[in-house]
This record gives C-alpha cells, structure tokens and sequence, in this order.
C-alpha cells in the first residue's frame, strides 16, 4: 500500500501508536523508498527528517504479513490501519 506524505521542512515518525487495530500475529512493514530502510512498525517507529516542503507519493509503502506457526510469513493483502499514523517531532498528526 502506497502511503503519501506531505511535508514540511522537519523531522517526523510513522508510529502504529496504541491504538491500532490490527491482529497480534500481523505485522506491518514500512518501506522508504528513498533509503532503503524497511522496519517491523511492531517492533520499532520510523523516523525521517526532510529539509524541504515534499509532496511524495511513492516514498513509503506499507505491507501487512502474518506469522504462521514456526516463524513462516503469510502475506495478507492490503487491511485498514487504523489508529497509525505519521506524526512530526513536535506531535502533530500528519
């Protein structure tokens, strides 16, 4: 699932926040595209940082995979996220 983002110049973190609605056994991987980086959102926030205005479409993805038995990965299509979001340093929703 493609995230956009819409910036300012600062620092922000994707964060799934206490509230996410999701299985226990589902995981939630967040890529950027721009570094390479790709993180367990369930394990760990992302943090990035712009210097610029940005209006990306194709920056982030996000993918969904469930834990079978014995460590194996099923991959669940696109669901709902809710309760995560992007946040800026300061705390505002994006």
């Amino acid at each position: 699932v493609q995230i956009g983002v819409k910036t300012v110049a600062g620092e922000y973190t994707f964060s799934l926040g206490e509230t996410a609605d999701l299985d226990m056994q589902e995981e939630v991987w967040l890529t950027d595209r721009k570094t390479g980086s790709r993180v367990n959102l369930r394990q760990t926030d992302y943090r990035f940082t712009t210097t610029e205005a940005e209006d990306v479409h194709d920056r982030f993805t996000l993918a969904f995979s469930r834990m079978a038995g014995h460590g194996e990965r099923l991959h669940t299509g696109p669901d709902t996220l809710r309760g995560g979001c992007a946040r800026r340093q300061d705390h505002q929703r994006v």
